[in-house]
C-alpha cells in the first residue's frame, strides 16, 4: 500500500528550520519510506495521533494521523527533548482540521 503525504503549515515550518541538512535529508528520506507504505517504527500516542521515530541525532519524532485510507497528514515535528509539547500541538492541530473539516 501506498500513501499520499499531506503536511501542515506548523510541520512544514519546523522542517524547514532545521540547520542541520543531514537530518532534514534523513528525514525527507523516512517520509519517502512512508509514501512507499513502510511506517517503520511507529507508535499510537493518543486517539488516532500517531509518533513516527527516527533515530538520527537526537531522535526525531513525526506526528501524524491517517485521514483517508491512504491519505497521512503529517502535524508536527521534534525531538525527544521537545516530546510532550509537540504532542499536544499535534493533538490541537488535529483538532482543528477535524473541526474545520465538519463545518
Amino acid at each position: 500500500m501506498t500513501y499520499e503525504i499531506m503536511t501542515t503549515d506548523e510541520f512544514e515550518t519546523w522542517i524547514n528550520n532545521i540547520d542541520d541538512l543531514l537530518a532534514v535529508a534523513t528525514i525527507r528520506k523516512h517520509l519517502q519510506r512512508i509514501k512507499d507504505g513502510n511506517l517503520g517504527k511507529t507508535r499510537q500516542v493518543c486517539g488516532d495521533i500517531y509518533e513516527k521515530k527516527i533515530n538520527y541525532a537526537g531522535g526525531y519524532r513525526l506526528y501524524y494521523f491517517i485521514k483517508i485510507r491512504q491519505v497521512i497528514v503529517m502535524l508536527v515535528g521534534g525531538t525527544k527533548r521537545t516530546q510532550q509539547r509537540d504532542i499536544k500541538m499535534a493533538q490541537q492541530i488535529r483538532k482543528d482540521i477535524y473541526d474545520r473539516d465538519i463545518t
